[in-house]
């Protein structure tokens, strides 16, 4: 069991090819009890499943303005609370 507050023995734990294993605590991550996520497997194969059937979305490769679509998207996000959400005085 290895527990840290280093980020950067973080990445080489949770790195691909990684010897070290995902344990129990990693269930807690689920979003919604009932329905698991990349983030919340401790089945190593499962895991690696899914890492695998979704590296095409975030390679690059599918969308080649990736950023500047998320950017765009976070921009409209903004403009809509302010235009909603948020009253003037």
């Amino acid at each position: 069991m290895l527990i840290t507050s280093d980020p950067e023995l973080v990445r080489r734990m949770n790195a691909a090819r990684s010897p070290f294993t995902r344990g129990p605590w990693y269930t807690s991550l689920k979003l919604h009890p009932e329905s698991e996520n990349i983030a919340c497997y401790t089945d190593e194969v499962k895991h690696a499943d899914m890492r695998s059937r979704m590296s095409h979305g975030y390679s690059g490769k599918e969308n080649t303005h990736l950023e500047q679509d998320i950017d765009d998207l976070i921009i409209q996000m903004f403009d809509l609370i302010k235009k909603e959400y948020i009253t003037e005085t």
